[in-house]
């Protein structure tokens, strides 16, 4: 795990960095150490990487909404369909906890990229009433 958590803070190629987020957040209990290292990363200067620093954060930190800010904004301000994708998909795993993220999922119902589509769609269906 120190090995991820060095890439993640390190590595110069954004999917490197991405990936090893996402593998933290998988990791579970043991990888409560590598909070640190995703809290910096919230502000790496790749969105996709931001992305999914925050939802690592979300699942390690006792669903920290931290990064959610970065995740409504890239889902519909980024130009790079992966980013928004990721976005998307980031929320539809958070559920409702992410519900202040409905208005940006609805306006993500317009977004060229069918996969941000369907994702989107889901995403709202487990929202709950805050979808209303």
């Amino acid at each position: 795990m120190p090995k991820l958590i060095e890439l993640l803070g390190t590595d110069t190629d954004a999917d490197v960095k991405k990936y090893a987020a996402f593998s933290l957040s998988k990791i579970g209990e043991s990888a409560l150490s590598s909070i640190p290292a995703l809290k910096d990363a919230l502000s790496d200067e790749e969105p996709i990487v931001q992305v999914e620093a925050a939802y690592a954060l979300f699942i390690l930190d006792s669903g920290s909404l931290e990064g959610l800010e970065i995740i409504r904004t890239e889902l519909v301000s980024n130009a790079d369909d992966k980013v928004r994708v990721n976005a998307a998909w980031a929320l539809n795993e958070m559920g409702i906890d992410a519900h202040d993220a409905v208005p940006e999922l609805i306006d993500a119902l317009k977004d060229p990229s069918y996969r941000v589509l369907l994702l989107s769609i889901s995403a709202l269906g487990r929202m709950g009433h805050y979808a209303e």
